[in-house]
């Protein structure tokens, strides 16, 4: 019997201490630990691909991303919005190893990724 397990994909694009102590907050109140399938540290940030039928409150994770609006300047000059935490049903990750701007991506643990914050 063939088994589809729908992941989602948590993209981080931040490496602020208070920005993850958050993150790491809203993750233990909306999902269960054992939902992550893997973390990847970026150049920018994190990606965190986890089990969406483990996820306890999807929703709890999207008003989350509502929190985290801010705003920047595009290439054109305009001002746009943007997220440093957003969600997608498509997780594109990067491959541990590989270079990203110049930046060696890894996998790093749930552990290693809620020290970068000091919890």
């Amino acid at each position: 019997m063939l088994q589809v397990v729908l992941n989602t994909q948590i993209d981080l694009d931040t490496k602020d201490p208070i920005h993850i102590r958050k993150t790491c907050d809203v993750m233990d109140t909306a999902m269960v630990s054992d939902s992550i399938v893997s973390i990847t540290e970026t150049r920018g940030g994190f990606h965190i691909v986890y089990v969406k039928s483990k996820a306890i409150n999807s929703r709890l994770l999207h008003e989350f991303k509502l929190e985290t609006e801010f705003k920047k300047t595009a290439v054109d000059g305009t001002i746009v919005k943007d997220y440093w935490f957003s969600q997608t049903n498509q997780p594109l990750v990067v491959i541990p190893v590989t270079l990203q701007g110049g930046f060696k991506a890894t996998n790093v643990t749930l552990e290693q990724f809620k020290e970068k914050c000091g919890i």
